[in-house]
């Protein structure tokens, strides 16, 4: 999801935080950048949500713990994979200094498009499934 006004991406597996994201914080749905497990499986690691309230930036991390200059913990957003071995996709972390959001993406042609208008990535934050 994307919020125009405050520049933020914001990905959920919770449906019923996803229509209120797009319902009462107003957020438009992006659709689906591919599917996380909502429980821990064998090979999964947690993709910790963090949030900065200063900045109005969610921020996506393997890394455990997360600690982030100016980010409070969420909690985890689901479970991804820390390889390739379970035939995923990349997840891609880029980060636009100017707008002051991360954005993630699971396909190579947003990967281009983000870059082309000020992301840089920051590398691969975990294998997930495709949508």
């Amino acid at each position: 999801m994307y919020h125009a006004g405050i520049t933020d991406h914001f990905y959920t597996t919770d449906v019923a935080e996803a229509d209120h994201a797009v319902n009462v914080l107003g957020y438009s749905s992006d659709g689906v950048a591919g599917l996380i497990f909502p429980t821990q499986l064998p090979g999964t690691v947690p993709f910790y949500r963090l949030y900065n309230e200063a900045i109005f930036d969610h921020f996506y991390t393997t890394s455990n713990p997360p600690n982030v200059s100016g980010y409070t913990l969420n909690g985890v957003a689901g479970y991804v994979y820390s390889d390739t071995a379970c035939g995923g996709i990349p997840f891609y972390r880029m980060w636009s200094g100017p707008a002051t959001d991360h954005y993630y993406t699971s396909t190579p042609t947003e990967l281009d498009s983000a870059e082309k208008v000020g992301y840089t990535l920051d590398g691969v934050d975990g294998y997930i499934l495709p949508a």
